[in-house]
């Protein structure tokens, strides 16, 4: 019978409390403290930009669903013919085909 190479066993964790290898000096400690609240900090601000970013795609989308709305209601009232090709331009000139030049009959 061959034996196998296995690796040994981890350490069975105590319950009784270790003792330390040594300790931080108090501005050590001090300085720690500040870095880790400033880390919880930034995290905490990501998150509100996370919800913000959220909430400003949504008016985005929301924006852009009622520019459409308004230019589909403009080639209405144009009786633009469905399927033509057209643009508005900053102002405010509706024209047929793309940037000003006209459609091929």
């Amino acid at each position: 019978m061959s034996k196998k190479n296995t690796p040994a066993a981890p350490p069975a964790e105590t319950t009784a409390p270790a003792e330390p290898f040594g300790t931080l000096d108090e501005s050590e400690a001090q300085a720690l403290a500040q870095l880790r609240q400033a880390s919880r900090d930034i995290t905490m601000e990501i998150g509100s930009l996370e919800i913000r970013k959220g909430r400003l795609l949504g008016n985005l989308g929301d924006l852009e669903r009622r520019a459409q709305e308004m230019l589909a209601n403009v080639g209405k009232r144009l009786d633009v013919p469905e399927g033509t090709t057209w643009h508005v331009t900053p102002e405010g000139n509706v024209f047929l085909g793309v940037g000003g030049v006209a459609p091929q009959k």
